[in-house]
């Protein structure tokens, strides 16, 4: 049983030093991959130069992204983390308190909520669409090749342990990621139109990804 650490990336070099520190410093992880969806910059050149694993999916999406590595390097019982390649303040102590429950077997999912006022508020119920959460390798077998696509990734992970096939409830675990923030879109983007068309993007990927994952599977290939 081995630790992944998976971090998508697009167009993120000069803000994925500070996650990388980080992941490959952890010493519950055995391996950093960044995978790089199509960048347009050096993010390839700086993971890789830092001692992370490259890989390269040719299909812009976070989903397609997570789901090609964990596809070539990982077996049903790793463990996988996924993180966000823009994450700021992120410390060692994060990293163990969202692998510990899924490594000691108590957990299947894990999920950390970035540090902002909402998170505050409502982290003990209601996880979002976080982008750090571990999870075992083979969670993401459960979950239909569609309902994974880009942002919708996250939705589905967190559906797949409420509303599991078997309709067996499993809790994921949670916990807030004290003076963890990302960076905005309307600060990583050139444009406020940019910021504007990607934020709805994510939002459009989440809403058709709720629908995708509430299809019954004997329609789902007619969205292929």
């Amino acid at each position: 049983m081995r630790t992944f650490c998976i971090i998508p990336a697009l167009n993120e070099a000069t803000r994925i030093q500070q996650v990388l520190n980080v992941a490959l410093a952890c010493e519950q992880i055995d391996l950093v991959v960044v995978v790089d969806s199509c960048s347009q910059d050096n993010t390839a050149n700086v993971a890789r130069d830092m001692g992370a694993m490259v890989l390269y999916c040719q299909v812009p999406g976070k989903g397609e992204a997570v789901s090609l590595a964990v596809r070539e390097l990982a077996h049903d019982n790793d463990n996988i983390l996924i993180l966000d390649a823009d994450y700021t303040g992120l410390k060692q102590e994060h990293l163990t308190n969202i692998l510990g429950p899924v490594v000691c077997g108590e957990f299947i999912q894990s999920a950390g909520v970035i540090d902002s006022l909402p998170g505050r508020l409502y982290w003990r119920w209601h996880i979002g669409l976080t982008g750090a959460r571990a999870f075992k390798a083979s969670l993401l077998w459960e979950i239909y090749e569609l309902d994974y696509m880009g942002w919708a990734l996250e939705t589905a992970l967190n559906a797949i342990c409420r509303w599991s096939p078997r309709r067996q409830k499993r809790p994921i675990a949670k916990t807030l990621l004290m003076g963890v923030s990302s960076t905005d879109k309307w600060t990583k983007y050139p444009t406020k139109g940019l910021a504007l068309k990607a934020k709805l993007n994510c939002l459009l990927q989440w809403l058709l990804g709720t629908i995708r994952f509430n299809l019954a599977i004997k329609y789902k290939h007619w969205l292929t």
